[in-house]
């Protein structure tokens, strides 16, 4: 702008001849496009592209928003002039006679119009279109940072619309519906009524015709295609301004508009507005004047934060601290806190005050190192913190510093080092000089080799370069931890449970340690898995992307970038792809040690990514840009990769579009909005009485982020969509304390087992539409704010490319956290207000964001009643929930006194109090006035009430897997006594997609690898599930692919458990295959491995014994479960009479389809009863359609009173 202001006038055509020719301050002001042409290597393209980008930047001066208060000509610094407008003009000598007023005077007049409609963007720009066209997110200006997506282009003007013309698109000085602000301008001038049209007629001859300033011009929009409704516009030519510079504004004493030029009888321009306007000197006040006019040093800032990449921020830092001026700002997070020396540092700016003195004094004690002065400023929120030290400086600056607290309880973090100790101390034992047997010493080196390469290609590479069957198996390393697993605890314990501080000594119990040693093997497994699933997402998405380029010739540009994100990601994973200088700091992904510290396997100092990793798609066009990846816990993951979200890095926009799913069917919950609980009902077909409230969910997985364009400094805000996450305890934790905090009991547990479930955006959720729309096949999604035409396009690609329809989903995740809950809260209410609360005041008094620690409601369907989770989503706990606990009045206090003291003293709550926009989900329950009653009611005293034992998964009474249910046990009785070599119990086969997984019942291994193997499944256990079409016809294409693969499978009836005959042959085709036809032959002719079954199955307690179809009863009460609680009490009331049998409801179908659907039937003797429920909707064809299959109905209103007296009375009626 100074510079802009300094070379007035200026005409568009002669920018290039005012070029900076200051490199360094040139870097600075246009970074821009020194990375897409540097000057070195591209000198002439530099120079035109500089010239392209100034102009964009001038035009954009130009026509800023008649409302905006930054810019040259709002300053008053800036005046635009039209070429040819003049007093000499044969228009301004008529008229200006005709209406009374100077020449002079007219043509301020007309450039005051001119100005109304320039600033309204109707400026045409012959080289670029800039307000022309519609710009889109993949343009080349717009992803290359010259400018942002316009709001409001193109639009053009006419003397008055034709028939057929887009008011959006076309603006009129003439209007026969009635005033305008063109004709509101004439009268001001002193045109009477009769005059205007007349008046404009001319004008407008004389603008488009004789002086050309109005030029014809084209409106475009997708695809360069011509905008209907735009026909014969014009635009303002863009070459015929002329910049002038002005000092001071003209300013009206009723709307307070700034003009850039007297009006004729000074009067306002402003739509509907009567006031006049008067001169305003500039202000020796105004700040944005003093920095045009004053020799300031300029800012040349830069991000430094985590969402920067670890090579860049060293390069940064490098800059900032080097002699240089092309960087003198650094614009941070706390991450250069601490450990970073820049000598040469004059100030710190801090934007609050930090929460405690150690951080006060970490961050001013950046700057005046090295006997050097330095000015530091801190920005005192109207926050209660703030204020305090605002008012009494010296209780920051004499208070107590603590040294750095770490959480010596974090057993996650303890897990890595042990790893990290194992390792070195095999190493150690590999040497000639250890005191093991030279064989011994071989056998670790060997393991050590193999379990632990040079590259992590070996993991999912075979020597010759292709891809392993399966990833490499690493149980002889389990084996040989095992083996000495003696020698190994031993040096653990010395090393860490020796010299651990008492109060922690919790994480390094001999159990503790013992476990890390022994689960390292599988933790190793669980790393390769994960690599190897990224392999195999790749070779998928390859191969789909090489099909739909032979399709297509050519890839969409978000196509490309996934088919070379898919490329990298292989060639990485091989060890193909050699790091350069470039690459020579950060994240290893190549080097095993350093991609097992990067997946938590090991420590990482900085290198520990977090489980799911969004890696952005960089268009080829943007070379400068380095790949780079965004790891995210989990529960953090949860919130920001998902459909609709926009992800900031890197000084660009990115969206959340490919999923890297797990090859598995998703997982079916129910939703209770209304009082915000889930339930989840399992995978596979859901019932069409629960269709309603149900969703299907997926894991959350690692992602690509697609590019969406640069971050324009015209952003004020940054979105963060609020979206509804709902969740439940997995009924596991490692202990705690209890406590209670007046009548209300408080738990602080470690290690909470939770499923966290995202069921959609925030807005969309309050309105019953729940999940998003991505594809289960390929992983492909859209943002649920996408047009209904835009998903239904998406809907009909996906189902015709994967063959799978899209039906809205959620994203789940399991999360392991330390919570501290406040059990059965009244509603969710109470629940939000105290625990954002809590919250906050924990914000106030510890070293912590508001986000370090979480806020959860955990509902119970169709009751008010809650519990209340804080919890802490650092993996293994940061230790901030202890610290809570442990200055809890002070936290409470510091709560309370950012209730009371509200600014807004708003009826609820409100920004200046509870509201943030993360929390928009449950603003709705917020009101600080309940916070201040339960939190003065309870007080400030938390007791301790006793300690809570750690609570584990149950384990199965037989560690080989035995199966439980009656059938099971009683077909593996039969195995094991006919002498049929052992199986494997509910083995898991992936089929892939899109028909998932699958889990025999009994698995056998081929000795002779003739056949894949035999799978074995028991059939007809459960009406519910193998009485469903739907299901069957998935069982039979899951069975024919097996069998396609070169398995065996045996499907056994569970009736045929009682026919010796029968299982005679099936035992006869199984031997067959596994031993021989001789040996199968002998099991078909004995007898008594099928009698000896039958005596020892029928001696089992009774209790356990009750009948084949145990699982069935079960599977019904889990159905009955649910269902509303009105059904609930109806069918349990059923349940109780020994007569009476129920059976689970199902679809009621005809010829042509589905035609409705029974909640359950109900059976007393030969008689039975199919109960529909009364919901408004005519369920005539239902019944008629049950009455033809000779079945009897009742529509049934479960809330109705005498419903149980009806449905008994009719079956003894039916009886009678």
């Amino acid at each position: 702008m100074k510079g802009l202001s300094l070379i007035c006038p200026l005409t568009l055509a002669n920018i290039h001849n005012e070029n900076c020719c200051d490199d360094e301050l040139s870097r600075a002001l246009i970074p821009e496009v020194w990375r897409a042409y540097r000057k070195e290597a591209e000198g002439v393209k530099h120079a035109e592209e500089r010239k392209r980008f100034l102009r964009i930047q001038i035009l954009r001066e130009i026509s800023v928003g008649i409302k905006q208060r930054i810019g040259l000509e709002p300053w008053g610094r800036l005046r635009i002039d039209y070429g040819g407008l003049n007093t000499d003009l044969s228009f301004i000598q008529h008229w200006s006679k005709q209406i009374g007023i100077s020449a002079e005077d007219l043509v301020n007049g007309v450039a005051s119009l001119l100005d109304n409609n320039r600033r309204n963007n109707i400026l045409l720009d012959r080289e670029g279109r800039l307000f022309s066209q519609i710009w889109k997110e993949g343009d080349f200006e717009v992803q290359r940072g010259y400018m942002p997506i316009l709001k409001g282009v193109p639009k053009g003007l006419k003397l008055t619309r034709d028939t057929g013309d887009s008011e959006a698109r076309v603006q009129q000085w003439l209007s026969a519906k009635g005033d305008t602000v063109a004709r509101q301008a004439a009268r001001s001038w002193g045109a009477t009524a009769g005059q205007i049209e007349a008046l404009f007629d001319d004008l407008w001859s004389c603008l488009t015709e004789d002086i050309k300033l109005l030029a014809p011009s084209v409106l475009y929009g997708w695809r360069n295609s011509r905008l209907p409704g735009s026909e014969g516009v014009y635009q303002i030519d863009a070459d015929k301004l002329r910049l002038a510079s002005s000092t001071g504004v003209y300013r009206c004493n009723v709307c307070r508009r700034a003009h850039p030029r007297p009006t004729p009888h000074m009067a306002c321009m402003a739509w509907r507005c009567s006031g006049t306007t008067t001169f305003e000197p500039e202000s020796q006040d105004n700040y944005d004047l003093q920095v045009l006019d004053e020799q300031f040093t300029m800012l040349r800032p830069r991000e430094h934060s985590a969402q920067v990449p670890g090579d860049e921020r060293e390069i940064i830092e490098r800059q900032f601290k080097g002699e240089s001026e092309r960087l003198n700002t650094l614009v941070c997070t706390p991450t250069l806190e601490m450990g970073v020396d820049i000598g040469s540092l004059d100030s710190i700016l801090m934007r609050n005050i930090p929460p405690l003195p150690a951080n006060y004094w970490q961050r001013a004690g950046r700057a005046g190192r090295r006997h050097r002065m330095a000015v530091n400023l801190s920005y005192a929120r109207p926050a209660s913190h703030d204020r305090a030290y605002f008012k009494d400086p010296l209780r920051l600056l004499d208070g107590q510093i603590d040294p750095p607290r770490l959480n010596l309880r974090n057993t996650l973090m303890v897990g890595k080092h042990v790893h990290a100790t194992v390792l070195t101390l095999l190493h150690q034992l590999a040497r000639k000089e250890s005191s093991l047997p030279e064989a011994e010493q071989q056998e670790i080196e060997n393991v050590l080799n193999d379990c632990f390469p040079n590259k992590v290609s070996h993991y999912l590479f075979e020597e010759t370069g292709f891809i392993r069957r399966e990833p490499l198996e690493v149980s002889s390393l389990t084996r040989l931890l095992q083996k000495h697993s003696h020698i190994l605890y031993e040096h653990i314990r010395t090393a860490f449970a020796e010299s651990w501080p008492e109060a922690d000594t919790i994480a390094v119990r001999e159990s503790s340690l013992k476990d890390h040693i022994a689960t390292m093997g599988d933790a190793l497994t669980l790393v390769i898995q994960r690599l190897w699933r990224r392999l195999q997402w790749a070779r998928q998405q390859l191969s789909r992307l090489e099909a739909v380029r032979t399709e297509k010739a050519a890839l969409d540009p978000e196509e490309e970038a996934l088919f070379w994100r898919c490329d990298r990601l292989v060639k990485a994973l091989k060890g193909t792809n050699s790091r350069n200088r470039s690459r020579a700091e950060g994240y290893d992904d190549i080097n095993t040690y350093s991609v097992l510290a990067a997946e938590g396997f090991l420590p990482g100092y900085g290198l520990d990514i977090g489980s799911i990793r969004g890696t952005p798609q960089i268009p080829r066009s943007l070379n400068w840009l380095k790949n780079f990846e965004l790891p995210r816990p989990p529960s953090v993951a949860l919130r920001e990769y998902v459909p609709g979200n926009l992800i900031y890095a890197n000084g660009q926009r990115f969206v959340p579009r490919f999923f890297h799913l797990e090859p598995e069917e998703p997982t079916n919950f129910q939703v209770d909005i209304a009082h915000e609980a889930i339930t989840e009902i399992g995978t596979g077909q859901i019932s069409s009485a629960l269709m309603a409230s149900s969703l299907q969910a997926v894991p959350i997985c690692d992602l690509d982020l697609s590019h969406q364009s640069n971050i324009s400094d015209d952003e004020d805000n940054r979105l963060q969509l609020p979206v509804t996450i709902l969740g439940y305890e997995q009924d596991r934790h490692n202990g705690g304390l209890a406590f209670n905090w007046g009548p209300r009991p408080v738990q602080v547990r470690r290690n909470v087992h939770m499923r966290l479930v995202n069921v959609g955006a925030a807005s969309l959720t309050r309105n019953g539409q729940l999940g998003y729309h991505i594809c289960l096949v390929c992983g492909h999604s859209r943002s649920p704010f996408s047009s209904p035409a835009d998903l239904q396009k998406f809907s009909e690609d996906h189902q015709q490319r994967c063959n799978r329809k899209i039906t809205p989903a959620g994203i789940y995740a399991n999360i392991v956290a330390d919570a501290l809950s406040i059990q059965d809260c009244e509603n969710q209410q109470e629940a939000y207000s105290v625990l954002e609360a809590i919250r906050y005041g924990a914000g106030n008094i510890l070293d912590m964001e508001l986000d370090d620690l979480q806020v959860l409601t955990i509902a119970r369907p169709g009751s008010e009643q809650v519990d209340a989770l804080l919890y802490d989503p650092m993996p293994g706990g940061s230790g901030l929930l202890e610290q809570l606990i442990s200055r809890w009045p002070d936290i409470i206090s510091a709560a309370l006194d950012v209730l009371t003291n509200c600014q807004s003293k708003c009826e609820t709550a409100c920004i200046d109090c509870l509201f943030t926009f993360r929390n928009a989900y449950y603003h709705r329950y917020l009101n600080r006035h309940t916070a201040i009653e339960k939190l003065t009611k309870w007080e400030d005293i938390l007791t301790k009430s006793h300690d809570i034992p750690p609570k584990l998964p149950a384990k199965p009474e037989d560690t080989n897997h035995r199966p439980v249910n009656q059938p099971e046990a009683l077909l593996q009785e039969m195995i094991k006594r006919s002498g049929l070599p052992d199986p494997i119990a509910q083995y898991i086969i992936d089929l892939g997609r899109p028909l998932g997984t699958t889990i025999p019942d009994f698995f056998f291994e081929d000795p002779d690898e003739r056949t894949e193997g035999i799978c074995v499944y028991l059939d007809g256990m459960s009406k519910t599930l193998h009485g469903n079409p739907e299901i069957q016809k998935r069982d039979h294409a899951i069975r024919d692919e097996l069998r396609s693969e070169g398995y065996i499978v045996s499907e056994i009836p569970v009736g045929d458990l009682i026919d010796r005959d029968k299982m005679a042959k099936i035992f006869y085709r199984i031997g067959r295959a596994l031993m021989g036809k001789t040996q199968a032959s002998e099991i078909r002719d004995r007898a008594d491995w099928f009698e000896d079954s039958q005596q020892a199955h029928s001696a089992l307690p009774a209790e356990s014994n009750e009948s084949l179809f145990m699982t069935q009863q079960d599977e019904l009460s889990e159905f009955v479960s649910l269902l509303s609680p009105a059904w609930q009490t109806l069918l349990n009331a059923l349940k109780i009479d020994e007569q009476t049998t129920l059976q689970e409801g199902g679809d009621v179908s005809d010829d042509a389809g589905v035609v409705g659907q029974y909640v359950a039937s109900v059976s007393r003797d030969t008689q039975s009863l199919f109960l529909l429920e009364d919901t408004g909707i005519d369920t005539s064809q239902t019944v008629k359609t049950l009455s033809e299959q000779g079945l009897n109905t009742m529509v049934i209103d479960p809330d109705d009173p005498q419903a149980l007296a009806r449905i008994v009375k009719a079956l003894e009626d039916a009886e009678a």
